[in-house]
């Protein structure tokens, strides 16, 4: 009896064993063919390549500029130069290595006095000086839309370029994100941008209902601001009417029209603004004389109540920078008379805006004179 029962005992617990094996087996079989269905449909990559992929997909800066342009940086970039002052000014607030700056009459910002200049936007006095830039070799140039036809022959010698445009307020914000996305100062460009949001929240609306005409004035030519610029979109954001709505744009120069005596007359302005520039108190000068000269524009409203103002150059940039929001804030100091007035050349008040050609409203824009509007 004892050794029938463990006769059984250990034939219970072979079956046992034959179980756990099949059973083992079972799985083993099921993990594989699972294995090589994934493969079939997944073939192994070589060993690192998807990691490699990741994180240089991740080092890549990809960025579009103001022409809406995709560049791509390898990393961070640290060494810049810039041929606008709005541009400089960006890049230098955002803690860049500044490298060159541009030739202007526009003192720089402090500390930067000592840079090597650069030249001119395409169009402007002599223009890029191309020798200098390869000289110093900035990791990146900023420019205007202007310097596109020469990006081919920057770009072969390895330098980055970014191109920027601004028509409003939300087009220099966008730059300075853009330009701080480059730098990896990404955090700093978003605090700058805040700062400004705030400043023209307060702005906003200030000065609503006056009618106004902005005038950009350089050597040889007078032009008025159209909404589509920077310069008009500070009269929409204060809530002030542009008088130079309705005035046709320029082909080459669609953010500006000339000025028609007619026109300006037809639509009288409460205040006049002038954006002084290239030789700011020679424009100066003899805009305010040829106010005296033409009788026929003695009437506008602005004219008659010594309502003229001249606005200093670096607030009155067709690219401000970070000025942007100080800017917005004198013009509407501007408009609520809180800054002094600009009377005619003789003292005289009751003179009238320019018109005609020859250097007055209406002339054609300036070839290769300083501070070209749109640059």
């Amino acid at each position: 009896m004892v050794r029938e029962k463990k006769r059984r005992g250990n034939v219970a617990r072979a079956l046992v064993w034959v179980l756990v094996v099949f059973f083992v087996a079972s799985l083993a079989f099921a993990g594989g063919c699972g294995k090589g269905a994934q493969t079939a449909e997944e073939p192994k990559k070589p060993e690192g390549q998807t990691e490699q992929a990741s994180a240089s997909k991740s080092e890549k800066i990809v960025v579009r500029d103001g022409t809406g342009r995709e560049v791509a940086f390898d990393a961070p970039v640290r060494r810049v130069a810039a041929l606008v002052t709005g541009d400089l000014e960006v890049a230098a607030k955002l803690g860049a290595e500044i490298v060159g700056r541009p030739t202007s009459y526009m003192a720089p910002p402090a500390g930067l006095e000592q840079v090597p200049q650069i030249g001119s936007p395409p169009g402007m006095g002599s223009g890029p000086d191309f020798e200098k830039i390869f000289e110093i070799r900035p990791e990146l140039l900023l420019g205007p839309a202007s310097l596109r036809a020469h990006l081919a022959q920057l770009e072969d010698k390895g330098i980055k370029v970014l191109l920027f445009q601004p028509r409003s307020v939300e087009d220099v914000k966008l730059e300075i994100l853009t330009v701080g996305k480059v730098l990896g100062k990404e955090d700093e460009a978003k605090k700058l941008v805040g700062e400004i949001d705030s400043k023209i929240a307060a702005l906003r609306g200030k000065v609503s209902g006056k009618r106004v005409l902005v005038v950009w004035g350089a050597p040889g030519t007078y032009l008025a601001a159209l909404p589509s610029s920077v310069l008009g979109d500070y009269l929409t954001i204060l809530g002030s009417e542009n008088v130079a709505k309705d005035f046709p744009p320029l082909p080459d120069r669609p953010t500006f029209a000339s000025l028609s005596p007619e026109l300006v007359v037809d639509k009288d302005p409460e205040v006049i603004l002038l954006a002084a520039h290239g030789r700011p108190d020679e424009v100066r000068q003899n805009f305010l004389k040829d106010m005296e000269s033409h009788p026929a524009w003695r009437n506008v409203k602005a004219v008659k109540e010594n309502r003229v103002y001249v606005l200093p150059p670096e607030f009155t940039t067709m690219n401000p920078g970070p000025k942007v929001a100080d800017a917005l804030a004198l013009f509407a100091d501007a408009l609520e008379g809180k800054l002094p007035v600009s009377a005619p050349a003789g003292g005289h008040p009751g003179g009238a805006p320019p018109g005609g050609s020859g250097g007055h409203p209406g002339g054609a824009p300036p070839s290769g004179s300083g501070g070209h509007p749109g640059r």
